[in-house]
């Protein structure tokens, strides 16, 4: 976000200096045109040979691949030189720069805004991921917990249940048991009265 922020600056930045850029290189031409007349001739020899090279670099941000452009200047001043001072050459030369930084910064903005382009949709992304998991994966999740839960639960209560009927049934046979082994006692004990007094 710290970055997408710094991209948004620097993109708003590059777009309010391009458009000052853009009137001042227009301007230079205009100068150009006014004291040189036709300056189609030095225009097409300069563009024999490419001014700028464009390169694609990418950048990792947060786990995002970020394309970005990078220029390199190929022209030098020695071979741009024009003849005529008189007429123009320094104003053709001075719009040829304007118009190189004009490029710069154009390139500049379209890296800036193709960076912005795919953070904006990262973070998009990511907020529907985020979004997805609060609102279906999560509640889903907790209900398949609290619905384990109360079925662990019933468990256990109805093993609770089953522990106390078993030790209920173990307790009724015992007193069973006991009483059986009681009466047998009692039975015994009377047995021997009896016979003694019929004797």
């Amino acid at each position: 976000v710290i970055k997408y922020r710094a991209i948004m600056g620097d993109l708003r930045k590059a777009k309010l200096d391009a458009v000052e850029q853009v009137k001042e290189a227009h301007f230079t031409v205009t100068n150009a045109l006014f004291i040189a007349q036709d300056i189609s001739f030095s225009v097409q020899e300069s563009l024999k040979a490419p001014p700028f090279k464009t390169y694609l670099h990418v950048d990792n941000v947060a786990g995002v691949t970020i394309p970005t452009l990078r220029t390199h200047d190929t022209t030098d001043d020695s071979s741009s030189a024009v003849a005529g001072l008189g007429k123009g050459g320094e104003q053709i030369k001075a719009a040829r720069s304007k118009f190189r930084e004009t490029t710069a910064i154009l390139i500049k903005i379209a890296a800036l805004q193709t960076s912005w382009i795919t953070l904006d949709t990262a973070i998009k992304i990511t907020n529907r991921r985020v979004n997805a998991l609060e609102k279906v994966v999560i509640p889903k999740v907790q209900g398949t917990l609290a619905y384990i839960s109360s079925e662990l639960d019933e468990l256990e209560r109805e093993e609770f249940f089953r522990l106390k009927m078993v030790q209920k049934k173990k307790k009724q046979i015992a007193a069973r048991k006991l009483q059986e082994a009681a009466e047998a006692a009692a039975k015994a004990i009377e047995g021997p009265k009896k016979k003694s007094k019929k004797s």
